[in-house]
């Protein structure tokens, strides 16, 4: 695959073909970019309704549209956001006397193994479930999901800003449990559900759509709490609350002032660490 250096899109917006959306790549000099990410992107600006098509250091090539993306557009792409919705990293800080990664590894829950309402109604890791379960998807609750996702034990090293790391009430030597994982093939439902309609095609009724994405990012966000949940008592201490819980891909919609367009922000920031096994 043919690559192409990113010097020029690192400083100027991409001269749009006509009609077309701007593009701009943020990336250093010393970057590279495989052109058919750009190409993808290109594309991706020629749309109808698209406005602005930025790309992150990290851009890549997708099933047709680029990764590592944000689009600002009048017209709301599915297809754009993709299958895994409410895909996410949480950060949640733990408290472990005298831990000892070997040990801990053996002491590890299994998390291929879905929680099962009424099997499992005695795991104590639901406690974190307030209210419904979001479209009520019960597949795979609880469960880290393949590609790249992960749950690991992480210890703080060196603190670089001592004053926000003492504010989240971090320290180094604590320990932070690091979860990614997404929805869990909702939101290939509900990606599915559209495209073998309307194919690459907008959102016919972008409310629903938004509806329905919504619960999606909702249920990936209690999954990672509910995994944080199950590590936390299999290494016999509580559950906290995450210091971040970020979500992407995802929708966010701004509203229009009085006589302007709405736009719709596309965004797919995707982390592209390779999965790591658990500790």
């Amino acid at each position: 695959m043919s690559q192409q250096h990113s010097r020029q899109e690192s400083l100027l917006p991409s001269t749009p073909a006509m009609g077309s959306a701007t593009v701009t790549v943020f990336a250093s000099p010393t970057s590279w970019i495989e052109s058919d990410a750009l190409a993808q992107c290109h594309q991706v600006a020629a749309l109808d309704g698209m406005i602005h098509v930025a790309g992150m250091p990290d851009l890549r090539p997708g099933k047709g549209a680029p990764i590592g993306a944000a689009m600002a557009s009048a017209v709301l792409y599915p297809f754009l956001v993709g299958s895994d919705i409410g895909c996410g990293i949480a950060v949640l800080p733990l408290k472990l006397k005298r831990a000892v990664p070997e040990k801990l590894a053996a002491r590890f829950p299994d998390l291929d193994r879905a929680l099962d309402p009424e099997q499992d109604a005695d795991d104590p890791a639901w406690a974190v479930v307030k209210g419904d379960i979001p479209a009520g998807h019960l597949e795979g609750l609880g469960t880290v999901g393949r590609g790249n996702h992960f749950v690991e034990l992480a210890r703080i090293g060196t603190v670089f800003e001592p004053g926000h790391a003492s504010r989240l009430g971090l320290a180094a030597g604590d320990l932070v449990l690091i979860v990614h994982s997404g929805s869990r093939g909702l939101g290939e439902r509900i990606l599915r559900a559209h495209t073998e309609v309307h194919g690459a095609g907008p959102a016919p009724d972008p409310g629903a759509y938004l509806a329905l994405h919504d619960d999606a990012v909702r249920w990936g966000s209690l999954n990672r709490r509910l995994m944080a949940a199950r590590v936390a008592h299999a290494l016999g201490t509580e559950p906290t609350e995450p210091l971040v819980d970020t979500t992407v891909p995802l929708v966010t919609y701004k509203t229009p002032d009085l006589g302007s367009t709405p736009q719709m922000d596309h965004r797919d920031h995707r982390d592209h660490r390779r999965k790591r096994g658990r500790p």
